[in-house]
């Protein structure tokens, strides 16, 4: 299964530099990331790819890398080719000062479009903030009054997804990307911290109208004006666009 894999990928590469052609390079030259193409182009070939990656023509050893994602900045740290491992700066910073900020907001990188979409391929923790403590704590979790001010956490692990938590007044519920699988013995009440991580790995998943432009039409995957898909240098029933294509 793994070879078939690594077969695959290969494959889409190829057909990739071979068949993107017109106003989208095969390749880009991405400085220390090599390489790079479709679903992945640069500011100067935005309609080429759906993750646009800014800072390419910096190849100065070390120059960082970064993408925008809903508004928000992240530095690049690895890049494959339906693979994307980001940092995100802030989360870092309130993760060293150990600050309470750390668990204001859901650290989440997600894009959807009729050409791919991503999946989240890090471990997640949820965590419950709330203003009083709550007298009967969730189920699986632990809690800790000492990291926010007049507001206790709850650390969760395997929540039931129909329980948001939501009902419960005073409280508010953030995802924080961790480092590994978190079980209920990992959680620690002391440390909230320790578990979470600033690196974020996305999976892109292609669609199927995508995938078959690409594979069996040599067309180029885009998008138009009015936000629908279609393949350039490419002629064929559009499909019901879902998913084909998983790392």
């Amino acid at each position: 299964m793994a070879a078939l894999h690594v077969s695959g990928v290969v494959l889409f590469a190829c057909l990739v530099q071979g068949v993107l052609g017109g106003s989208c390079p095969s390749v880009i030259n991405c400085g220390d990331l090599g390489n790079i193409s479709f679903p992945f182009t640069d500011i100067r070939h935005r309609d080429c790819g759906m993750l646009v990656i800014h800072g390419c023509d910096d190849h100065e050893p070390g120059a960082q890398k970064t993408i925008k994602n809903s508004n928000k900045w992240f530095g690049i740290v690895k890049l494959e080719q339906f693979k994307i491992t980001v940092k995100d700066d802030e989360l870092r910073d309130f993760l060293l000062q150990r600050s309470c900020e750390t668990f204001n907001h859901n650290y989440t990188f997600t894009v959807s479009s009729p050409l791919a979409k991503t999946s989240r391929l890090n471990h997640y923790v949820d965590v419950l903030k709330c203003r009083p403590a709550l007298s009967a704590p969730p189920n699986n979790s632990v809690s800790n009054s000492a990291i926010c001010r007049n507001e206790t956490l709850y650390s969760l692990v395997d929540t039931d997804p129909s329980s948001s938590y939501s009902h419960l007044k005073g409280c508010t519920m953030v995802q924080l990307p961790t480092s590994f699988d978190v079980q209920f013995v990992d959680l620690d009440p002391n440390d909230p911290f320790k578990y979470v991580t600033h690196e974020i790995e996305i999976g892109i998943e292609l669609s199927q109208n995508c995938s078959r432009c690409l594979y069996a039409n040599g067309g180029q995957c885009r998008v138009d004006n009015t936000g629908m898909f279609y393949c350039d240098q490419g002629s064929f029933p559009l499909l019901h666009d879902t998913k084909i294509y998983q790392t």
